[in-house]
């Protein structure tokens, strides 16, 4: 598999994905639930054309990426 970065304590390549486990798995599991709340139910972040960011709400997200032209759409579906 192409890509991956070395990391000190692995003999093999670490391949990220989107690392939201990092922000989520911390010691106390009650902090853990509340982080995942947070996580799943705080929206979507959109990037546009010019670089900016912008959380919407999930719905919202969906139809920009619907009004995306249709090359670029295939990309995040």
């Amino acid at each position: 598999m192409e890509g991956g970065f070395p990391h000190i304590l692995m003999r093999s390549k670490l391949y990220l994905t989107c690392g939201n486990c990092q922000l989520i798995c911390w010691p106390d599991p009650e902090d853990r639930k509340e982080n995942f709340k947070i996580l799943t139910s705080s929206g979507v972040v959109i990037q546009k054309s010019d670089g900016s960011l912008e959380k919407v709400s999930p719905e919202e997200a969906e139809e920009y990426v619907t009004g995306m032209e249709k090359t670029r759409r295939s990309l995040y579906q």
